[in-house]
């Protein structure tokens, strides 16, 4: 013979109580996670900028610290001139704060011709 629950209704609420608890320490663990998130990307200043010859290629030097890791070179084009920045992913943590120098080099869209390259 099948035991039956005299309390059908308070097995079902423990049930739903179970499953809401269980949800909000997951979504309260989601939200701790991405507030620990310990990585951010920040465009930077660069030195030494270079053109090459074909007027489309730049290279620039960006110096971080030893938990930045360089992705790209950006561009901000006008038609008068060309502001050259580096994206450059930075993990939070223990960093030694030295001047790592990294080079990258990337291509405009036009060629520069007149136009002014700036650091920006």
């Amino acid at each position: 013979m099948k035991s039956r629950s005299y309390f059908p209704q308070t097995e079902l609420l423990s049930r739903v109580v179970l499953v809401v608890a269980i949800g909000s320490t997951v979504l309260l663990l989601g939200l701790v996670m991405s507030k620990c998130d310990s990585t951010k990307t920040s465009k930077l200043p660069v030195e030494q900028i270079t053109v090459a010859d074909d007027g489309l290629t730049i290279s620039a030097v960006v110096y971080t610290n030893t938990c930045g890791h360089p992705e790209r070179l950006v561009f901000d084009q006008t038609s008068t001139e060309v502001r050259v920045g580096a994206l450059v992913r930075i993990e939070s943590g223990p960093c030694d704060d030295v001047g790592v120098a990294y080079r990258l080099t990337g291509t405009l869209l036009a060629p520069l011709s007149n136009r002014t390259v700036r650091s920006g």
